[in-house]
C-alpha cells in the first residue's frame, strides 16, 4: 500500500543519465537538501552494475516539485540527470500514446513524423539539376 502511495501523491521521483560511480548513499545525499527522503535507490543489473537511473522519494509533494525544479538539468560528477515525476509503466504508456495521437493528428496515413523537425525526410528525394547541352555554334 505504501508503495502505490508513492505514486497517487507525487512524491516518488525519477532519476536517470546518472554516473557510474554514483551509489544510493551519493543519491540520497545530493537529494536531501531538497526536504525528508524516504527512500533512494539506483537500479542496478544481476551484477550489480549500475543501469545509470534511480528514484528518490520524498515525504511530501513539495519537497519532491522544489528537488525536480533545482535537479533536474543539474550536472553530477560528469552527466547532467533528468529528473521527473515518476509514473508507472501503465501511466507512461498512456501518456506517450496520447502525445503520438496529437503529434500524428490530421496527417495523411502512412505518413512518418521525424524527430528531426527543419531535416528533410529520408523518403523526399531532392531535385537535381539537370546537366544542360553545350551551346553549340
Amino acid at each position: 500500500m505504501e508503495r502505490l502511495n508513492r505514486y497517487q501523491l507525487g512524491v516518488n521521483l525519477y532519476v536517470k543519465n546518472l554516473d557510474d560511480v554514483i551509489d544510493d548513499a551519493r543519491l540520497h545525499e545530493e537529494f536531501s537538501v531538497y526536504g525528508n527522503i524516504t527512500s533512494a535507490k539506483i537500479m542496478v543489473d544481476e551484477k550489480g552494475i549500475t543501469k545509470g537511473f534511480g528514484f528518490v522519494c520524498f515525504s511530501s509533494p513539495d519537497e519532491a516539485t522544489k528537488a525536480v525544479t533545482e535537479m533536474n538539468g543539474r550536472i553530477i560528477v560528469s552527466k547532467p540527470l533528468f529528473v521527473a515525476l515518476a509514473q508507472r509503466k501503465e501511466e507512461r504508456k498512456q501518456h506517450l500514446a496520447a502525445q503520438h495521437a496529437v503529434r500524428t493528428q490530421g496527417m495523411p496515413r502512412g505518413f512518418i513524423q521525424h524527430a528531426y523537425s527543419g531535416m528533410i525526410p529520408t523518403n523526399f528525394l531532392m531535385p537535381v539539376a539537370q546537366p544542360r547541352p553545350f551551346m553549340t555554334t
